[in-house]
């Protein structure tokens, strides 16, 4: 008996999917024929796929139809002569755009009106700024009174008094402002109690003892008046160094110009609790500092002249006489020029440091009286004769002089 083997399988050729002649890129393979029947019963296979080899597990399947990359772009790298645009999208030029498409005007909803234009200044009182200037004016000495109290410094003090002017002026409506004079006394104070706040860092800096600014005498008689007044006088004003900030601003607003604690709360920025306690505050730390309360102007000048006289002698015990036993001195030179880096207390060293002072330059000769901040004092001409080199404010209890406040800073003298 002749045993054969079984003939080899033949190789059968698949169209690839979606060639239904069969003409197009073919995938040879050999399968036997149980296969071909589960491949024939369980229907075409998916678009673009075709079956994996046995060997290629974890290899991505074989895309039918697709090209074969050129030799040289494998790893990324493109073949010369191909580049893709920026952006990956062809730019048109001008003229292959588009027009934008046309806007559609909508009408608007029912019960309401599209505006035609827009919308305009907010009306204004008919306001004229001369009118509004001169009611200005006539609070200026009040404004310039309450900054000087609050810093110290006349300077500021203006400077704050027209910045609440252009504020003033730049309000949409000023006419209706009803009490003008408040809105004005709240806006002085507000910018003040920043340049206070601002200027605490600089006078810690401040070489020597600090003194306000000399107010010797104005051209204008009504702000003349308003600081020629008991609290502005060099005493009072340097009481108020003591406080902080905002308990300056409390005491000068509630107990100088009698405002109300809910006003000065507003310009504090508190509650009105706080804005009084702070004033309560301030009302103990100078209850501790007593101010010499003034004297006429007749026993004042009495006493300045018994100075005088002895000073011009040369004596220290004659000096010493007119000195009242707790008698202090006070100058302030800002490191610009010599002057006491510390207060000096009692008659007998105040007595021989003036006598020194007075033998240098003929200075008893030169001295002119004036009146410094509503009190009795000396002016030293400078050498041009304006400015001033030095101001000096004097404070007398029981008809002797028992407080010098000498500003020899020039900064501080104009």
């Amino acid at each position: 008996m002749e045993v054969t083997a079984d003939p080899a399988p033949t190789p059968t050729t698949i169209p690839a999917p979606g060639d239904a002649d069969g003409i197009g890129p073919r995938i040879d393979a050999v399968f036997d024929e149980e296969f071909l029947a589960v491949v024939a019963a369980s229907g075409p296979w998916p678009t673009g796929t075709a079956p994996r080899r046995a060997s290629g597990r974890g290899r991505r399947p074989v895309r039918v139809g697709t090209r074969p990359r050129p030799h040289g772009s494998q790893h990324g790298v493109r073949p010369a002569g191909r580049h893709r645009p920026a952006g990956g999208r062809h730019r048109l030029r001008p003229d292959q755009r588009s027009p934008p498409p046309a806007r559609v005007h909508r009408p608007a909803p029912p019960g309401r009106v599209r505006p035609t234009t827009r919308p305009g200044p907010i009306p204004r009182t008919v306001v004229g700024v001369s009118d509004l200037a001169a009611a200005f004016e006539t609070h200026r000495p009040h404004l310039v009174g309450v900054g000087y109290r609050i810093t110290g410094s006349l300077a500021d003090a203006e400077d704050a008094a027209q910045e609440a002017w252009l504020r003033l002026s730049r309000l949409p409506d000023p006419g209706a402002v009803r009490d003008l004079r408040g809105w004005l006394t709240t806006a002085v104070a507000r910018l003040c109690l920043d340049r206070l706040r601002s200027a605490a860092a600089r006078r810690e800096q401040h070489v020597g003892p600090w003194l306000p600014e000399p107010v010797v005498g104005r051209a204008d008689p009504a702000l003349d008046a308003v600081l020629r007044a008991d609290d502005v006088r060099m005493a009072a004003m340097l009481v108020l160094e003591r406080l902080s900030p905002d308990q300056r601003v409390a005491f000068v607003l509630h107990e100088a110009l009698d405002l109300p604690f809910a006003e000065i709360a507003g310009v504090l920025g508190c509650t009105e609790a706080t804005a009084r306690q702070r004033a309560s505050r301030a009302r103990q730390v100078l209850a501790d500092a007593p101010v010499p309360p003034p004297v006429p102007d007749a026993e004042a000048a009495r006493v300045l002249a018994r100075f005088g006289a002895a000073l011009a002698t040369g004596d220290a015990r004659a000096v010493a006489e007119v000195l009242h036993p707790d008698v202090v001195f006070v100058s302030d030179g800002g490191g610009a020029v010599r002057a006491a880096l510390h207060p000096v207390h009692g008659p007998a060293k105040v007595a021989r440091l003036l006598v020194g002072l007075a033998g240098r330059g003929d200075l008893p000769a030169r001295l002119r009286p004036a009146t410094v901040n509503g009190a009795p004092g000396w002016l030293l001409p400078g050498p041009d004769g304006d400015p001033p080199a030095a101001a000096a404010a004097v404070a007398v209890r029981d008809g002797r002089i028992v407080a010098i406040y000498g500003v020899l800073d020039p900064s501080k003298l104009r």
